[in-house]
């Protein structure tokens, strides 16, 4: 393949062939590679719902005096308040 002189648009990499890439520079994965990989999916939460999470993960709760139930009434109002789907 061709050496390009500066970087390609998405629409002149859709014309290169598969045949015509160059993967010599690229080292082979491995088993070690392999054993070593993780799964990392994506967090599709909104920025505030990952907020009031974290924020509502810190907080403690215990079941004895109604802190969990208070703790459920706040998330669920936050929740409320700040849903963009109206």
């Amino acid at each position: 393949m061709r050496k390009f002189d500066k970087p390609l648009n998405p629409a002149q990499i859709r014309t290169i062939r598969d045949d015509d890439i160059d993967y010599s520079d690229i080292a082979e994965l491995d088993e070690t590679f392999w054993n070593h990989a993780q799964l990392v999916k994506p967090d599709r939460r909104t920025r505030i719902t990952r907020w009031v999470r974290r924020l509502l993960e810190n907080l403690p709760c215990a079941t004895v005096d109604g802190t969990k139930s208070q703790t459920n009434r706040v998330r669920r109002k936050s929740s409320r308040a700040h849903d963009h789907r109206k």
